[in-house]
């Protein structure tokens, strides 16, 4: 039927800072405007899911102040398959990777004239098992992503379509992972960013954060010089001259 090359990429939300957002984002991906379809197992229908991620969050943070209360997951889907096709990969990949964990699922179809384009989906989940009310473990090392990659290319193949890798220049697994807590182990090792290790992209950050306040330092004291400029010229004294009566403690 086709070829297709697999993108997906993956994010979290933690931390009491960040209370509201899973909420807002579970309100975003079940827009009328963009979703075509979605599923869940958070409550019974679609409406009551926003408020059953406050219910979440506010049960993590009440836990933890740092917690975790949403990770992400969004991949596109070929343009070619017909609508029931990308339905059942979405339910099917949601099934099989979450059968204990709460998810919300959104199929997203962008519009250009009549032909549809930008075909993705959209998963909020959190790695809470629903029965033992313990986070999942698994889901927070990088095995996890080779199950999702591999699970998403099994639920493509069934419709057909031949499913090519991408190279790791293209792709750097597609994810941002900076923000993504993995173990203390494979923090340095494992997380990429445009093929940079954690601490090449830290030191490169910094780097450039100096270079910025140094800018923003010297368009200060530029500022600052103007200013002086201008008072002076308006009240015919520089600013080392007293303005007003002196006083003192003096006889």
């Amino acid at each position: 039927m086709g070829t297709w090359k697999i993108w997906f990429d993956l994010s979290h939300v933690a931390g009491i800072h960040n209370l509201g957002r899973a909420r807002d984002h579970a309100r975003y991906i079940l827009r009328k405007k963009e979703c075509d379809y979605a599923i869940t197992n958070m409550a019974d229908t679609v409406r009551k899911v926003p408020a059953a991620w406050r219910k979440l969050e506010c049960e993590r943070l009440g836990f933890r102040k740092t917690s975790r209360i949403q990770t992400r997951i969004i991949f596109d889907l070929p343009n070619f398959l017909h609508n029931w096709q990308h339905r059942e990969i979405l339910s099917s990949f949601c099934r099989k990777l979450f059968p204990r964990h709460p998810f919300l699922g959104a199929l997203h179809k962008g519009l250009s004239g009549e032909v549809e384009q930008n075909i993705h989906c959209h998963i909020d989940f959190l790695p809470l098992d629903k029965g033992t009310r313990k986070i999942d473990r698994s889901m927070q090392h990088t095995a996890f992503l080779a199950k999702i990659k591999q699970i998403l290319k099994s639920e493509i193949e069934k419709c057909g379509v031949v499913v090519t890798e991408n190279s790791y220049e293209n792709t750097r697994m597609r994810l941002h992972l900076v923000p993504y807590q993995l173990n203390r182990a494979d923090r340095v090792q494992e997380i990429y960013v445009n093929n940079d290790t954690y601490d090449e992209w830290l030191a490169r950050s910094y780097k450039r954060l100096a270079a910025q306040l140094a800018g923003l330092y010297a368009r200060q004291m530029e500022l600052d010089q103007s200013i002086s400029q201008i008072s002076t010229a308006q009240t015919g004294k520089t600013d080392d001259e007293p303005t007003g009566p002196v006083t003192g403690f003096g006889p």
